[in-house]
């Protein structure tokens, strides 16, 4: 089995365990890890895309690209029936307004651009290919710190708009562009299994690359498996408060549901994992 999926595996095996352990102990003893985190800022429908499809907006301090996802209503979670019950990932309503989001990975180079340093653990694939080895901490410090060199109010997606990127716009996908990773991957080819530079295979249907492969990514929201039980219709931000943080998307190599749109994972937002990358989100102001 592939080291991505055996990772991404006992992530998710480590957030039934603590979930199920929180359940059984008493209200008194439950103690939550609280981590400030940059607020959302409300999504307006002033600002409409260039004309022409896809819309993007380059960023001029660090040329990342972006890409409008006009906001709408889709079904989160697993509209396939693939995953099994206790990995309670069924389908819900969810609506969201406008954003944009990176076409790509942040890569190595924009990072040390607005950091100054890079810690990623594959540091001989080049400054095009995606940064990782970061903790959700350092993802967020990097959001913080890009604000400073532009008028956007840059952070991390929620898992409800990463997901809602992946299936390119809310499509019923099983990845993030198509049904099978032969559609989604350059030539068909699944058998690499390390980072490439970003842009490297096919994008999904809203031209957003890598969705699927390179690194996984740490979103906004901590991670409760059970959310989707009382996650609101409209711009669902995530729980309150936890110990873990979502990390969504996969390597794209494996076959099992680890590689699909609607699997999630968390860990805690000190965790460097080597493979967890960050994409970059604004909305309109």
């Amino acid at each position: 089995m592939p080291f991505r999926t055996v990772a991404l595996t006992l992530i998710w095996i480590v957030g039934l365990a603590v979930a199920t352990q929180a359940a059984d102990a008493p209200p008194t003893k439950l103690k939550l890890r609280s981590t400030s985190s940059p607020e959302l800022t409300p999504a307006t429908a002033v600002a409409q895309p260039p004309a022409g499809a896809p819309a993007t907006y380059k960023e001029p301090y660090t040329g990342m690209e972006f890409v409008f996802v006009k906001g709408g209503c889709y079904q989160m979670g697993d509209t396939f029936g693939e995953f099994p019950t206790d990995a309670k990932v069924d389908p819900h309503d969810v609506c969201l307004s406008d954003f944009w989001i990176g076409k790509y990975e942040v890569t190595q180079g924009e990072w040390i651009k607005v950091m100054g340093d890079n810690p990623s653990y594959n540091v001989k694939c080049g400054k095009d290919c995606p940064v990782e080895n970061m903790t959700w901490k350092d993802a967020v410090a990097f959001t913080n710190k890009y604000r400073k060199y532009s008028e956007k109010s840059f952070r991390l997606p929620t898992e409800a708009e990463w997901e809602f990127a992946c299936r390119s716009g809310g499509k019923k996908e099983k990845f993030c562009g198509g049904d099978t990773l032969e559609e989604i991957d350059v030539n068909g080819d699944i058998s690499v299994k390390k980072t490439l530079p970003v842009g490297s295979r096919q994008p999904n249907g809203l031209e957003i690359y890598d969705m699927n492969d390179n690194a996984s990514e740490w979103c906004l929201d901590w991670y409760n498996l059970d959310y989707y039980k009382t996650s609101p219709k409209d711009n669902p931000r995530g729980p309150a408060q936890g110990w873990n943080r979502v990390i969504r998307g996969s390597d794209g190599k494996a076959t099992d549901l680890s590689a699909r749109a609607a699997f999630r994972s968390g860990a805690a937002p000190d965790s460097q994992i080597r493979t967890n990358g960050l994409r970059v989100l604004f909305t309109p102001q």
